[in-house]
């Protein structure tokens, strides 16, 4: 990891780590490539399809429970 900061005139210049081994709070952390390719998670069109069908689901379930309850407040308005 190394700590950078932009100067006036747009470089980039390394500067020290704080004591307890983090970045400044004006500066930016570098990664490494290897460090870069642990963060990096690619998306999937299985994690595509998986969220769409909870979020369709979920707008599904809901529809049904709207069509429910407002059955169930007719019948007791007409009760």
């Amino acid at each position: 990891m190394i700590c950078v900061t932009v100067n006036d005139v747009g470089g980039l210049v390394q500067v020290p780590p704080a004591a307890d081994g983090t970045c400044p709070n004006t500066a930016y952390v570098v990664l490494s490539a290897t460090e870069s390719a642990l963060a990096y998670v690619p998306i999937t069109a299985a994690d595509i399809l998986y969220a769409w069908t909870w979020g369709a689901g979920t707008v599904l379930f809901m529809w049904a429970l709207g069509i429910a309850v407002g059955a169930a407040v007719g019948v007791i308005r007409r009760i």
